[in-house]
């Protein structure tokens, strides 16, 4: 996101959403500890024995992404964007 052309706008919720969002994850037990701190530090290279960590689009930082692309959106629909 570091060469991102366009003006940048972020929803004022974003530290409330992802957190909220963040922990929602966590209390899935999706991955592995490892994975689990690679993730949460956006480190992905700690991961690789999790492919879904080291796909490309996960290092978009999804919810990130989100909070940039619908800044104008309330929490409840940041927050669907966010979980996705």
């Amino acid at each position: 996101m570091k060469n991102w052309k366009w003006p940048r706008q972020i929803n004022l919720d974003h530290l409330e959403v992802r957190a909220a969002s963040a922990e929602w994850l966590r209390s899935l037990k999706a991955f592995t500890p490892r994975a689990q701190d690679a993730f949460d530090h956006g480190d992905f290279s700690k991961s690789q024995d999790d492919p879904f960590l080291t796909s490309l689009w996960a290092q978009l930082l999804p919810d990130l992404l989100a909070c940039m692309t619908y800044p104008f959106h309330d929490k409840a629909r940041l927050r669907t964007c966010c979980d996705l």
